[in-house]
């Protein structure tokens, strides 16, 4: 009753962690496919391999500027996401909540955003339809 009172709802520890961390390491694996082609191309001169997660991407963007676009554009989806997607306990949330017949947005490529970059300042829209 919680959604339909105040439009939210707040579950804690809906998924596990190792279903997260699966995910972390498909997005981690994409990543790294990226930085080794920018690096073989010439176009950055470290790979960055040992910072983390929260950091990489920035790192190799800062070498590269627009890395973070391109891999919003490689429009990869990695199976720990498609995993993530369907995951009974989410999709059982979205069944309660919006009904039987639901679908994930075929736009599934990766969205990455980079600190202070100028040109990842998007406004992000969603269109619902009813």
């Amino acid at each position: 009753y919680q959604f339909f009172e105040d439009g939210f709802v707040v579950r804690h520890n809906l998924l596990k962690q190792d279903q997260l961390q699966s995910t972390i390491h498909g997005i981690e694996r994409v990543v790294d496919e990226m930085a080794h082609e920018l690096y073989q191309a010439g176009k950055i001169q470290d790979l960055h391999e040992n910072d983390g997660f929260y950091q990489r991407l920035t790192a190799i963007d800062a070498q590269f500027p627009g890395a973070a676009v391109l891999l919003h554009k490689r429009g990869v989806l990695p199976q720990e996401i498609a995993s993530l997607w369907s995951n009974e306990t989410l999709l059982s949330v979205a069944q309660q909540l919006l009904g039987p017949d639901i679908a994930g947005h075929p736009v599934w490529n990766l969205r990455s955003k980079v600190i202070q970059k100028k040109y990842m300042y998007i406004l992000v829209h969603r269109f619902v339809g009813t």
